[in-house]
C-alpha cells in the first residue's frame, strides 16, 4: 500500500549532524502548527518554545552539560564532561515541548505533540531528532532561572525538546524492523 503519511513515518530518522543553514520561517510555522494539532486527553496543556538564537542554544547545551556531569548516571556524566559533545547536535532550530506539570497526561501529549512536529519536519525535508539531553538544563539553580528567559509558562516541565535543520551528511535508511513485535488478536 502505497500512503503518504506512512512513506514520511517510514523514512523519518533521527539526525545528529546538522548544517548550520536554518530552515524557513514558512516551514518552521507548519511544522510548530503540526504539532498543535497533536491528539490530546487534557486540553491542549502543552507550551512549544521555539528557538533560534545561538547564544541561548548554547547557553542551554551548558546548563544540560554542567548537570549531567554530577547526575549519578554514568553515561551522562561521560557526556557531561566530554567537551566535544554538544547536546543539541548543532542544530539551528529547536523546540522544547512543555506541559502543565498538573495536566492528566501532559507526558503523553507532549510526547504526542513532539511526534507531530518530527514527521511535519520530515515532510518538508527537514532533518530532525527527538532529544532529552537538554531538558536537564532546567534541573540547575540557573536553568530555573532560563525559564524565564525563554518565557516557558510557570507550572510547565519541558518533557522534551525537537532538534531541526539540514543533514549534514547522509541520513541512513530506516532498518528492518523486528518481526515479533505485534500480536493480532481477531
Amino acid at each position: 500500500m502505497n500512503n503518504e503519511v506512512l512513506n514520511v513515518i517510514k523514512r523519518r530518522r533521527s539526525v545528529r549532524a546538522f548544517l548550520p543553514k536554518q530552515i524557513g520561517s514558512e516551514e518552521l510555522s507548519a511544522i510548530v502548527e503540526a504539532g498543535r494539532y497533536a491528539p490530546n486527553g487534557g486540553g491542549e496543556v502543552w507550551h512549544f518554545t521555539v528557538i533560534q538564537n545561538k547564544g541561548s542554544l548554547e547557553e542551554l547545551n551548558r546548563l544540560a552539560k554542567q548537570y549531567a556531569a554530577t547526575s549519578g548516571f554514568l553515561w551522562l556524566e561521560d557526556l557531561g564532561r566530554n567537551a566535544a559533545f554538544y547536546s543539541v547536535y548543532h542544530a539551528p532550530t529547536v523546540i522544547l515541548v512543555s506541559g502543565d506539570e498538573q495536566g492528566v497526561c501532559s507526558e503523553a501529549d507532549t510526547s504526542a505533540a513532539t511526534q507531530n512536529l518530527l514527521l511535519a519536519a520530515e515532510s518538508f525535508g527537514i532533518a530532525s531528532c527527538w532529544g532529552y539531553f537538554v531538558t536537564q538544563a532546567f534541573l540547575t539553580e540557573e536553568g530555573k532561572a532560563m525559564r524565564g528567559k525563554l518565557e516557558i509558562p510557570e507550572g510547565y516541565k519541558v518533557y522534551s525538546s525537537v532538534m531541526l535543520g539540514y543533514p549534514a551528511g547522509d541520513v541512513p535508511p530506516p532498518p528492518e524492523r523486528k518481526p515479533d513485535t505485534v500480536t493480532y488478536i481477531r
